[in-house]
């Protein structure tokens, strides 16, 4: 019993700190005077901070996430909601890789496989991603002046399974589900030049069972957090990249370019140190 208390008790008290997840510009938090406020903090349940112009924080107070981007002085408390299993798990992955990228910056490099000539598009979904059959997205560079493309899609034994016709830099389209996952490769061509194509890349259909696994597991993590916030999308991109949905992990890291560019050093960080491991 006395083992039991002492784990509840040291579970109550990590609940009750502030962990510091992101800093972007200028941010400070009081204790008998103004403070510089890093990434790894921990701060006490209660705290005073304040933004100045341009500037962003994310914490995990107890057991959620929470940010803020506009100049001023916020109060910050933990969290009285249930335990955040999800929630907490991929902010602490955001935290490690944001202290170990330190500040790097993009390197601006591409993430995918590399053509075999300029004339073949540049493919962006990175190797050995996985989709759920009910949403395969794959993406790749667009080359100025083309207006359709074709995707080959083939099986592992080589044989053509399906041509498809795409007129941006991305298609999304869906198959039958089945029991067992099953594994197929994809190259790019342009419609002028269909016999030049990109590097044919390996991706992974996923089977019911560890579809169904998975999507619970979104789900839960959907229910915990605010999917419209800088550090909701970042949570999500992180889900998607540790179970290697990377597909899904850089459509979610263009929508943080889009929505949040602040974060978005951070997010490209984390994105490239999983999807290169």
């Amino acid at each position: 019993m006395r083992t039991l208390a002492f784990v509840l008790l040291f579970t109550l008290a990590l609940c009750q700190e502030i962990k510091v997840l992101i800093v972007k510009g200028r941010v400070e938090y009081f204790d008998t005077t103004w403070r510089k406020v890093n990434v790894g903090y921990v701060l006490k349940d209660g705290v005073t901070v304040r933004l100045y112009d341009s500037s962003y924080v994310a914490f995990m107070a107890g057991w959620r996430a929470m940010e803020f981007k506009k100049p001023g002085v916020y109060k910050v408390t933990v969290s009285e909601h249930k335990p955040s299993l999800y929630g907490s798990k991929y902010s602490g992955y955001i935290l490690n890789q944001a202290i170990a990228s330190g500040a790097g910056r993009s390197t601006g490099k591409t993430l995918g496989a590399v053509s075999r000539t300029t004339l073949a598009p540049i493919v962006y979904t990175p190797s050995n991603t996985k989709f759920f059959a009910d949403s395969i997205v794959l993406s790749w560079k667009i080359i100025p002046g083309v207006s359709r493309y074709l995707v080959y899609i083939k099986n592992e034994n080589g044989q053509n399974v399906d041509t498809l016709i795409s007129e941006s830099n991305e298609i999304s389209y869906r198959t039958e589900r089945n029991q067992y996952s099953h594994r197929y490769y994809f190259s790019v061509a342009t419609e002028r030049y269909p016999t030049i194509m990109s590097s044919p890349v390996g991706f992974t259909i996923l089977g019911a069972r560890e579809t169904d696994s998975l999507k619970n597991a979104l789900n839960c993590l959907m229910d915990e957090i605010d999917p419209n916030t800088c550090i909701g999308r970042l949570l999500i991109m992180e889900f998607f990249v540790d179970h290697q949905l990377y597909g899904y992990g850089f459509t979610m890291l263009k929508d943080i370019l889009l929505h949040c560019p602040l974060v978005y050093e951070e997010a490209y960080n984390i994105y490239r140190i999983s999807v290169r491991q």
